[in-house]
């Protein structure tokens, strides 16, 4: 008989196992504010006192094309389900993690063990967002799958739920801008009431023309001396590489 699994349950469950957690670095995965977004626009806020500026998708993604079981106690449960959106981790290139949290700090992971391009572990890792920034380590739960999953690339801009990344404008103080910045998701999360957001004020450079570049977004004041606030967002043409240090807690 096959379960579906309260992944938050099984996930504790797991990695309070007698299995020793194996791996104590940090996994990394990487993420890009897409280019070719509209084009320049006024800027206004649109989460609170924050601005979005553009959007963020992971550089690559996957589908789980069946649902990815493990035997526990003696029942098969499943640990993922079939069609989970996941991203690959840049440290191990045969493992990766769901894109979203199924269960608090919980993330659910697979591993390619033999890399024969098939996945036949599982294992879970802390991660303490919403969404697959990077993960603390300590990974635990090791499990064989009953059977074999495979993982599918889609189109990450196309496919990735809508994640906002925003600023909020404090001041400008001898030609740099001094900012917060926060990533907002687009659903409603089970498991944490505030957005991914940095904890100390950026900054970056203005230029003669009232012009500042945040990840790879041109954000044009054009009375920076009175109104910090009021802007024009003109988005990047590229993709840019978004690795903030801030993601991690």
């Amino acid at each position: 008989m096959v379960k579906y699994a309260l992944f938050g349950l099984l996930a504790l469950s797991l990695l309070q196992s007698p299995v020793a957690a194996k791996r104590a670095a940090r996994h990394t995965t990487g993420w890009l504010v897409p280019g070719n977004d509209p084009p320049e626009s006024q800027a206004s806020k649109t989460h609170g006192d924050y601005y979005t500026i553009g959007r963020i998708v992971p550089a690559k993604l996957f589908r789980l094309e069946q649902d990815a079981a493990v035997l526990h106690k003696g029942i098969t449960v499943i640990a993922i389900p079939r069609a989970t959106l996941m991203v690959p981790l840049e440290d191990d290139s045969h493992s990766a993690c769901t894109l979203r949290t199924l269960a608090g700090s919980a993330f659910a992971c697979l591993s390619d063990t033999d890399g024969d391009g098939a996945y036949d572990t599982f294992f879970g890792t802390q991660v303490f967002n919403e969404i697959f920034f990077g993960s603390i380590g300590d990974d635990g739960g090791f499990s064989p799958l009953v059977q074999r999953v495979n993982l599918l690339a889609v189109d990450p801009k196309v496919e990735t739920p809508k994640i906002d990344i925003a600023v909020k404008p404090k001041s400008i103080v001898k030609s740099k801008l001094i900012y917060t910045v926060c990533v907002f998701i687009s659903w409603e999360s089970r498991y944490y009431d505030r957005p991914i957001c940095s904890v100390n004020n950026q900054q970056s450079p203005l230029n003669s023309d009232g012009i500042v570049t945040i990840y790879g977004q041109n954000l044009i004041f054009p009375d920076p001396g009175n109104s910090p606030k009021k802007f024009n967002v003109e988005h990047g043409k590229v993709d840019f590489n978004f690795q903030p240090d801030w993601r991690f807690p």
